[in-house]
């Protein structure tokens, strides 16, 4: 488990999170919890509800689908990067799975607490729409 200062300075690390100040951070890092998986954990599957973004730590996770029973990898993700968003944001269900290639470390954020936080401190929504504007 990581602490919350350790949290902190990995949102430092992830683009979405690099236009919020400190106290912003911070109060990501607070409503995050963090995992390690082995190689080859399913973190999420095509078709599901978005209700998590993950935060790549270290590691990397492969982003796929499944045909006819075989693994097609369509991107990596590598470390200080995160994935989810856009079910995260648009409410949509996940368009493709995602499995650890590696053992990796993952901060995860939920949507409903997100939601919550951006209530309460609309400016988290600010920093966070410069960085997908970025892209």
């Amino acid at each position: 488990m990581l602490t919350t200062v350790e949290k902190v300075e990995s949102l430092k690390s992830v683009s979405l999170f690099q236009s919020l100040d400190a106290r912003e951070r911070l109060l990501i890092a607070l409503i995050c919890s963090d995992e390690t998986l082995e190689k080859d954990e399913i973190l999420c599957e095509e078709g599901e509800e978005g209700d998590e973004l993950y935060l790549l730590i270290s590691g990397k996770i492969s982003v796929g689908k499944e045909e006819d029973g075989t693994w097609k990898e369509l991107a990596i993700i590598n470390e200080n990067s995160c994935v989810g968003e856009t079910a995260l944001f648009l409410d949509q269900p996940r368009n493709a799975s995602l499995k650890t290639k590696e053992k990796c470390h993952l901060l995860y954020l939920s949507k409903v607490l997100l939601h919550e936080l951006i209530q309460d401190y609309p400016q988290v929504s600010i920093g966070i729409i410069k960085e997908l504007m970025k892209r």
